[in-house]
């Protein structure tokens, strides 16, 4: 009786299929990844995979349990086959393909996990580029969690003569352009580029691996874009390698940041044509019994650009506020003093402000000038349900 029983195919790639198998002797499910021998680089592929997990060095690489070479007696090739830890969850692309896109914070979730792997494998003496960063190569589980596959096109960073180094891989829109395009020696720079096209496809459902293979100006998919964020992905993506984050950790750290200061309410007062800006009150807030907890906060731009933020409320306490410019810096705000404003301005309320399982309503509104100089008064609210910590 043999040891495996073939299933159903899981998935089928540039190299080879996946099959769900049963292994008779250890009882469990298993993924079969059939690698036909019918060329150089499809035999590279395969050893490089093999090797690397037989190196495993972190949870979010599969285990591999057996390898071994069979002949196909249909097209009379030889394959190679590598039984490997069946991971349950679906591919990132099967997600994105039933979803469109995904919620801003299950997305930068993802995107920072798939960092955190990037670094370990960056980080190594000497680094290993994955070089095939894309949704078909993440499985996404049902606790959150991701796990990576694919591993045949890693390779040393630092080996420019070797045969690996010198196939070219990756995926048309999400492989780098100087890689590509231009043919150039792929670096760490290259495995970031791919990740920020990952991250632009999960927020805004577009992905590069369509017509025309490459990003447009970002304010083309999304106007809404959270400024830090929309920075992070443009830095990520830029045109050439020394225009990005010096690393992956870097690239990861400023996510985490952007992150970390989204656990506030934030409120953004858009440049327009605004040059300066001046804090001339201070901030209040008051909690009525009816509505929870009302904030106002009145945001006047008034003529060549100048700022009151006064907030009227029956019982008078400080209302902690902070500000930060368009790439994520804390800007040390005083009475009465002129600043200069370049980009979207972020006014930052902490979240432990606000009490759980509460109702708020939050008023933002702006006395402003229009463009034929007439005085104008708007307002809009914002209603929040604070539960579970989000």
């Amino acid at each position: 009786m043999e040891r495996y029983e073939w299933m159903e195919i899981l998935g089928t790639g540039a190299f080879g299929s996946v099959y769900k198998v049963w292994d008779r002797n250890l009882k469990r499910h298993m993924a079969a990844k059939v690698i036909p021998l019918k060329n150089l680089r499809a035999e590279m592929n395969y050893k490089t995979e093999l090797e690397f997990l037989t190196k495993k060095e972190h949870s979010c690489f599969p285990v591999l349990y057996d390898s071994f070479c069979q002949l196909n007696e249909d097209t009379g090739v030889e394959e190679g086959v590598l039984m490997m830890e069946y991971l349950e969850g679906e591919s990132l692309q099967k997600r994105l393909d039933k979803a469109g896109k995904l919620e801003k914070e299950e997305a930068v979730n993802i995107a920072i996990q798939l960092a955190e792997i990037l670094c370990f494998l960056h980080e190594r003496k000497p680094a290993l580029l994955y070089r095939d960063v894309k949704p078909d190569n993440i499985i996404c589980r049902k606790d959150g969690k991701i796990r990576l596959l694919d591993f045949g096109t890693v390779c040393d960073a630092w080996e420019e003569n070797s045969i690996q180094m010198k196939i070219q891989c990756g995926t048309q829109g999400f492989a780098a352009p100087e890689v590509w395009k231009r043919g150039q020696k792929p670096s760490v720079q290259s495995d970031q580029y791919a990740w920020g096209a990952v991250l632009l496809y999960m927020l805004t459902g577009i992905s590069m691996a369509k017509p025309p293979y490459h990003h447009q100006p970002l304010r083309c998919y999304d106007r809404t874009m959270d400024t830090k964020l929309k920075w992070i992905l443009e830095v990520s993506m830029a045109e050439k390698p020394e225009q990005r984050f010096g690393s992956m950790g870097e690239c990861l750290g400023q996510l985490q940041k952007w992150k970390q200061k989204k656990r506030n309410f934030h409120f953004v007062m858009p440049q327009h044509r605004f040059d300066n800006y001046r804090v001339i009150q201070s901030k209040w807030y008051t909690e009525k019994k009816f509505a929870g907890l009302l904030v106002s906060l009145l945001l006047a731009l008034a003529l060549f650009g100048k700022i009151s933020m006064p907030v009227r409320a029956m019982e008078k306490k400080e209302l902690p506020v902070e500000v930060y410019d368009a790439q994520g810096r804390k800007i040390l705000i005083k009475e009465d003093t002129v600043y200069t404003l370049a980009g979207d301005l972020f006014l930052a309320i902490p979240k432990d402000f606000f009490k759980e399982n509460k109702f708020f309503e939050i008023t933002v509104g702006s006395n402003c000038r229009n463009e034929n100089g007439i005085p104008e008064k708007q307002e809009k609210k914002f209603y929040i349900t604070y539960e579970n910590g989000k």
